[in-house]
């Protein structure tokens, strides 16, 4: 090891304590040899290499461990740093993979409002009288959950949980009729 180099074992341990200044070291030793690994997985784009750097360095500072040897630590540090590009891709996937397929539906004359609406009536009715009650409640008659607990006998956590619940099921109604529609 370098004498100018500083040692992993108290680099790591000072980071685990928050130590503001060893992440300052962490960032000054390694953020060009993790910026240059992560522009050659991004093929070459920068910005996307700089945003994903920033994620790492979220994720170091959540995560970090005590390391006894440098090449263990960059060992671990490029894991987290591909975990981070591919969670990236994977988000940007998903979005384009929208796009396109907003991009393919065709555009109907029919104004989108009503037919949100349509669709929102239908999900309401083929729910449990429950759920409706908690959405209407909450939603088209703007009680609060404390209100709706009161109402209920239930606490409030109790009401948030089940409205938690009838969103999930109410969307998963919607997403049906809409694709459907």
């Amino acid at each position: 090891m370098e004498s100018n180099e500083p040692d992993i074992r108290q680099l790591t341990r000072r980071m685990r304590k928050g130590n503001e200044m060893a992440y300052r070291e962490f960032y000054d030793k390694y953020s060009l040899r993790l910026l240059r690994y992560l522009v050659a997985l991004h093929t070459g784009n920068l910005e996307a290499a700089r945003e994903t750097m920033q994620d790492t360095f979220l994720k170091v500072a959540k995560h970090i461990r005590c390391f006894d040897d440098e090449a263990v630590f960059w060992g671990w540090l490029r894991a987290v740093a591909k975990s981070v590009f591919l969670d990236h891709t994977r988000k940007q996937g998903r979005y384009w993979r929208m796009l396109n397929r907003f991009r393919a539906e065709p555009i109907s004359n029919e104004p989108v409002e009503d037919h949100l609406n349509e669709a929102l009536q239908k999900a309401l009715e083929a729910m449990p009288a429950t759920e409706r009650d908690l959405i209407e409640a909450k939603y088209f008659r703007k009680s609060s959950y404390e209100e709706i607990a009161q109402q209920l006998g239930l606490t409030g956590k109790a009401v948030e949980n089940r409205l938690a619940r009838a969103r999930s099921s109410l969307r998963d109604k919607m997403e049906r009729l809409l694709k459907d529609a």
